[in-house]
């Protein structure tokens, strides 16, 4: 019959000795990544609900960090007080000076915050002057958050909720 060709012989052999490595690596990875789906097809939905529900960009923040950066991705109408290009080490970032950048931060940084130390009034200031419309809340932050603006002219409601996400309209 012939010669055994060693090509496909050594792939076989590296196969059956990398295969498990591999396998067992990311076998634990699977449910966080499964998680993570879940979490942004839940951002999918608040952002649909908020292209349905407004006729122009309106300014949006969420609680989260992680979620603010996708925030854009989500919805045509969404405008973010800061995002991640406003740092004052991005050369690109011409359009701001850099003491508007760090107050935008530090702004959305004092809305985002569930502290107690941080004063209403303050609070209710960046509101109203970033003309905040929606927030997106973790199921159990939203109504902590709500209390931190339970002093502010404008009042919050919860319009959309999904599995584990809720969004706050400022109104």
């Amino acid at each position: 019959i012939g010669k055994l060709n060693s090509t496909p012989l050594g792939l076989m052999v590296c196969f059956v000795f990398i295969s498990p490595a591999l396998l067992f690596n990311n076998l634990p990875r699977v449910p966080s990544y499964f998680e993570k789906l879940d979490h942004n097809k839940q951002l999918a939905q608040i952002g649909a609900y908020i292209d349905q529900n407004t006729v122009r960009p309106v300014t949006v923040i969420a609680l989260e960090y992680v979620d603010i950066q996708l925030l854009p991705g989500i919805s045509a109408h969404i405008n973010l007080i800061s995002f991640r290009e406003e740092v004052d080490y991005n050369g690109f970032n011409n359009f701001l000076p850099i003491d508007k950048i760090h107050e935008r931060i530090y702004a959305s940084n004092t809305i985002r915050s569930l502290a107690s130390t941080i004063p209403t009034e303050e609070r209710c200031e960046l509101i109203e002057k970033y003309n905040i419309k929606f927030v997106v809340a973790q199921s159990d932050n939203a109504e902590p958050f709500a209390n931190t603006v339970d002093g502010c002219a404008t009042t919050v409601t919860s319009v959309f909720r999904t599995k584990n996400l809720v969004l706050l309209e400022f109104k």
